[in-house]
């Protein structure tokens, strides 16, 4: 506020300095400019015989009408003399003959003039008209002026000092509203914000950075849950191997049993292959969108191949897998192995909670096309659909909890959506939703 107050002090200076040194020169030279205009007035009442008379003109009852006639059209004081310097005619008595000799030398000490030299018809020099003001009255005039500009300056400084000092408050209190937000907020623990309704920018930057904010609390709890998720899905299978491993070596189970205690730790050891290789994947998936390899290819064919591979597994389930397509071809760009996963994955749910039939659909529009899995289960539990897709979130009967998750990153790097609903009547179901893309 200091700086600002110095820079508009300066800047005052400044302007009045060069407002005076303008409004000295343009007052000058309107004055010169009025003096010669004055002097045209002169030279058409003045002549040859004008400047031969020996009287006092001002007391020739004879001329004392021209005279008082030029008092009124001449606003400045003016002296008439011939060319021997004798005055002919002055314009007021006060004016003595330092005042006219120092004129007469164009002094401009005191006074601005213009003189002005009257000719014969042949060209002789009769006399001059020498017309003056008095500096000071100049000067009082420009001083009106410039006092005048400065008072105006003044206010208009005081009320635009008011006018910035509200101004900046309205700015400033905003800002530091935030700033105090910014350096209080906690991603651990609930933060109520002062809330900030400028309706301009600030106010857009105040809502960024609450939106971001529980952006960063939303990835914070959902990291939170991931460790603590996968630190418990590690564990159980690690769990049930030592206590096998110590019971074999502690001589607890013996003949079959031991058998059975080894075929366990072989399945637990590769329940826990199978989730560190999902959660690595998953990362990967995350951290590495380069890794894609998109080629096209022919959708319905990919789905149907898919399919195939599942048929025999399907019919000793005595589940009937039901393909519904309105074109045998939709072409487009795809990672064609993580695309393969993503079907195979909800296809391989499907099979786990399915009673006779899944239907898998595929229809395109308008440069997007869809797939729909369904199965006749029992469906999903309240709101469910809405979690299937978080990381270690398990159903009934599910597995490391992360196959969802790896599908929905899938999806969306191919630029598409995937969601979970309940299948009417009933059982799961399952959308996907990719665009079209040709190259």
């Amino acid at each position: 506020m200091v700086s600002y107050l110095a820079v508009l002090f300066v800047m005052f200076i400044i302007f009045m300095f060069l407002s005076n040194v303008l409004i000295h020169r343009y007052i000058q030279r309107e004055a010169r400019d009025g003096l010669k205009q004055q002097s045209e007035y002169l030279k058409k009442v003045v002549n040859e015989s004008f400047f031969n008379r020996r009287k006092d003109l001002k007391n020739n009852p004879e001329l004392a009408p021209n005279f008082r006639i030029l008092s009124r059209i001449i606003n400045a004081d003016f002296i008439i003399y011939n060319k021997d310097n004798r005055i002919i005619l002055k314009s007021s008595k006060d004016i003595d003959q330092q005042i006219i000799y120092l004129m007469s030398q164009e002094d401009k000490s005191e006074y601005i003039t213009y003189k002005e030299t009257v000719t014969s018809s042949n060209g002789d020099i009769m006399g001059y008209i020498l017309l003056f003001t008095k500096l000071k009255n100049v000067q009082a005039f420009q001083q009106s002026i410039v006092g005048t500009i400065m008072i105006s300056m003044i206010v208009a400084i005081l009320v635009a000092l008011l006018f910035s000092y509200f101004i900046q408050r309205s700015i400033t209190n905003p800002i530091k509203k935030l700033k105090k937000d910014m350096s209080s907020i906690s991603l651990d623990e609930d933060y109520t914000f002062n809330p900030i309704t400028t309706g301009d920018e600030i106010e857009d930057l105040y809502h960024g950075f609450k939106n971001m904010v529980n952006r960063l609390k939303l990835n914070v709890d959902e990291r939170r849950r991931f460790f603590q998720n996968a630190s418990h899905e590690l564990k159980t299978p690690l769990m049930s191997i030592q206590g096998y491993a110590e019971a074999i070596r502690d001589g607890v189970v013996d003949g079959y049993e031991v058998d059975d205690s080894l075929d366990i730790i072989i399945h637990q050891s590769k329940r826990l292959k199978m989730t560190v290789d999902d959660i690595l994947y998953l990362t990967k998936l995350e951290n590495t969108p380069e890794n894609y390899n998109f080629e096209t290819a022919n959708i319905v064919v990919t789905i149907k191949k898919i399919v195939k591979e599942f048929n025999k597994i399907a019919q000793d389930k005595q589940i009937n897998i039901e393909l519904i397509h309105s074109s045998e071809k939709i072409i487009s760009q795809i990672d064609v192995e993580k695309f393969r996963g993503v079907i195979t994955n909800i296809i391989s749910n499907a099979l786990r909670y399915a009673e006779h039939k899944i239907t898998i659909a595929m229809s395109s529009d308008e440069g997007m096309y869809a797939i729909h899995i369904t199965d006749d289960g029992v469906g999903f539990s309240f709101n469910e659909e809405n979690k299937v897709f978080e990381r270690f979130y398990k159903g009934k009967n599910g597995n490391s909890g992360i196959g969802l998750t790896i599908a929905k990153t899938i999806v969306q790097e191919h630029g598409g959506t995937i969601r979970a609903y309940q299948n009417q009547p009933k059982g799961a179901g399952f959308e996907i939703k990719l665009p079209v893309k040709l190259s």
